[in-house]
């Protein structure tokens, strides 16, 4: 799950956590090896994701957080087979993110409720997938063609 938009001087680019960390990546170069499967924008024109993304700006070129990520499949393990709620107690580095993760926290923090019952660090990417396909507030674009 990645955030992306065109910029005026680059055109359309993409900002997300990968294997490389958080990093800027330009769409062509996003897309040789990575299949997109929908893209969401916000409703409401108005609605500012640079609010959050800026609240995050230092989490730009962080590393990768593949503890976290671990985690997320360690918990969902243990509910199913325990039935009960238990917390990612491998996301230990609030710095790190993994791609759902860091999009989420963008989301939240520019101020729109967004799996708020979900700590970030257990949000699979196709959770938020599924959720953003449901809301209304929500809607779908055109997948760039690469300029």
């Amino acid at each position: 799950m990645f955030l992306c938009w065109q910029d005026a001087r680059f055109g359309w680019v993409t900002l997300g956590a990968n294997s490389n960390g958080i990093t800027l990546i330009p769409w062509k170069q996003f897309t040789v090896k990575r299949k997109v499967i929908a893209l969401f924008k916000p409703r409401n024109p108005d609605f500012d994701l640079w609010l959050g993304l800026k609240q995050l700006q230092y989490d730009i070129n962080a590393k990768y957080n593949y503890p976290a990520i671990i985690g997320v499949g360690v918990v969902r393990v243990a509910e199913f087979l325990l039935h009960k709620k238990y917390p990612n107690l491998l996301d230990t580095n609030q710095h790190e993110l993994f791609c759902s993760e860091f999009a989420t926290l963008v989301i939240r923090k520019s101020g729109m409720l967004f799996l708020s019952a979900t700590p970030a660090d257990e949000i699979k990417p196709q959770d938020a997938l599924h959720e953003l396909a449901r809301r209304v507030d929500f809607v779908q674009g055109l997948i760039p063609d690469g300029n």
